[in-house]
């Protein structure tokens, strides 16, 4: 895995986990919608089976985002780390911005006070400096087919 590879992860899960996350919110709402209809009829079995799978989804989906958000720390927590490491102030601080919080050269530079090139080339000299663990948490072995 490339550096680049590697650093960029936590965003991706996060995005990951937010898909995951209003995928949930609509499933609830589809089963609040069939659960609405039992209160006015006579509920027959044919009725209940989709209330009872979309409940068994919701409940998958929501163990997968438990996972993910497991995940998420553990990566986050060490690639925080492996950054802390970096020799200089600007190249840690260009990398986090970058790569952790998800903002473009462009705003690290006006959040470090330099142009986008500067930022640019201090997140290159960080990548250059930078160690990457002897065993590093890969999502790429766990990656969501739907959500590719």
């Amino acid at each position: 895995m490339t550096k680049k590879a590697y650093l960029s992860q936590p965003v991706s899960l996060d995005r990951r986990i937010s898909y995951h996350a209003e995928r949930l919110a609509r499933m609830r709402r589809d089963a609040d919608a069939v659960s609405s209809l039992w209160g006015e009829h006579v509920v027959s079995a044919s009725a209940e089976a989709p209330y009872v799978r979309k409940m068994e989804q919701i409940e998958e989906l929501e163990a997968k985002i438990s996972e993910e958000c497991d995940l998420y720390e553990r990566l986050r927590l060490q690639v925080e780390e492996v950054i802390r490491r970096l020799p200089e102030e600007k190249m840690r601080l260009a990398l986090q911005y970058h790569y952790l919080e998800g903002m473009p050269f462009s705003q690290v530079g006006d959040r470090l006070y330099m142009d986008r090139g500067t930022a640019f080339r201090w997140a290159a000299r960080g990548l250059q400096c930078l160690e990457l663990p002897e065993d590093p948490v890969c999502i790429s072995s766990e990656l969501c087919n739907e959500c590719l």
